[in-house]
């Protein structure tokens, strides 16, 4: 709902941090992808940036077209999990606000 995606943006423009980070869990087909784009454009806008990880089969095309070159892993299984945030989050490291 669009209404509470604007409130928590809302709550995470009030925090103090100083790097604001989403990580979005996707199955890679979206109900809106210009939905999805749009709320990726609004976040990154607000200097919050956004990762995502689909979970399932290969959606490289789908992701990097919604969140960007590189802001994005897939992996087959929970299993795959922690490396897959690992990597994002040592991206992390380049994010400069």
């Amino acid at each position: 709902d669009v209404g509470s995606r604007e409130r928590r943006l809302r709550d995470m423009e009030r925090m103090a941090e100083r790097r604001k980070v989403v990580i979005h869990f996707t199955d890679g087909q979206p109900d809106s992808s210009h939905h999805v784009t749009r709320a990726v454009q609004v976040c990154r806008q607000a200097g919050i940036r956004v990762y995502a990880i689909g979970v399932g089969s290969y959606m490289g095309g789908t992701l990097e077209s919604q969140y960007g070159k590189d802001n994005w892993e897939v992996i087959g299984t929970v299993a795959e999990l922690p490396k897959a945030v690992a990597r994002l989050i040592a991206k992390l490291d380049t994010f400069q606000r």
